[in-house]
C-alpha cells in the first residue's frame, strides 16, 4: 500500500550506530533475546512473515525524510539498497519497527515487492505487543525489533545456497547495500548479525537464517 509517511525522524536518529548497537547486544546478551522472540514469532505461526533485527542507523534522517528499501538488479546479482527520500508516493509497506513504551513506532520501509506485508498476518497487532512486552522484559528494545521477512521475489533471486546477505554502507548517498555473497568470502570476526529469521527448511523443521 503507498503510505502517508509519519515522521518518526527523532525515533530513527535515536538508533546506535552498528558497531553501539554490536557492543549493546553483546552487553544485553541479545542471543538469548533474539531466541526468545523468534520462538514467540514461531507460537504465532508466523514465522514466514516476521523476523527479528539488529535495530541501528548508517545515517541520520531529516524529518521529511524516510528510509526506504528497492531491488536493484545487475545481470545475475541482486542488490538491496536502503537510502534516505522524501517521495511521499512510493509504493511501500513498513519493514521495521522500534518499541517505545510499548508502542511499535516504524522505522524503515520497503518496497511492496521485496517483502512480505504484515497486512497478510491478521495477528500483527497481538505479535507486535507480544514482542513489545519480551522487549521490554529483557532491556533490548533499543536494539532489538520486529521485521518483515523478504518475499519470494528476493529468495528465488539468490544465487547460491550458501550465500548470505551482506550490508555495507554507503555514506556519501545516506544509504546502505545489500547484496548476497558466499559465506567463504565473508570474515564473521569482523561482521555483525544484523536480522535472523526462521524458515522451513522442510515439511518438520524451521532454519535460522541471518544476515550479515
Amino acid at each position: 500500500m503507498t503510505h502517508k509517511y509519519p515522521d518518526t525522524s527523532m525515533s530513527y536518529n535515536s538508533l546506535l550506530t552498528l558497531d553501539g548497537a554490536r557492543e549493546e547486544f553483546k552487553q544485553k546478551n541479545g542471543d538469548a533475546a533474539v531466541k526468545r522472540m523468534l520462538e514467540e514469532i514461531k507460537t504465532f505461526e508466523a514465522s514466514d512473515f516476521f523476523g527479528v533485527r539488529l535495530l541501528h542507523k548508517h545515517n541520520d534522517i531529516n524529518n521529511n525524510e524516510i528510509m526506504f528499501e528497492y531491488s536493484h538488479i545487475d545481470g545475475d546479482e541482486i542488490f538491496l539498497v536502503t537510502e534516505a527520500t522524501t517521495n511521499n508516493n512510493t509504493k511501500s509497506t513498513i519493514n521495521s519497527w522500534l518499541f517505545e513504551k510499548g508502542k511499535a513506532i516504524p522505522l524503515e520501509y520497503s518496497d511492496t515487492l521485496i517483502i512480505e506485508d504484515a497486512n497478510n498476518f491478521k495477528e500483527s497487532n497481538q505479535l507486535l505487543s507480544s514482542l513489545a512486552r519480551i522487549a521490554n522484559e529483557m532491556n533490548v528494545s533499543h536494539i532489538l525489533g520486529p521485521c518483515m521477512n523478504y518475499s519470494r521475489y528476493i529468495y528465488d533471486r539468490i544465487p547460491e545456497s550458501d550465500s548470505v546477505f551482506w550490508e555495507k554502507t554507503a555514506l556519501n548517498k545516506k544509504a546502505n547495500v545489500i547484496q548476497c555473497v558466499s559465506r567463504e568470502n565473508i570474515d564473521r570476526n569482523n561482521s555483525t548479525e544484523t536480522k535472523w529469521a526462521l524458515r522451513k527448511s522442510s515439511e518438520n523443521d524451521n532454519e535460522l537464517v541471518v544476515w550479515i
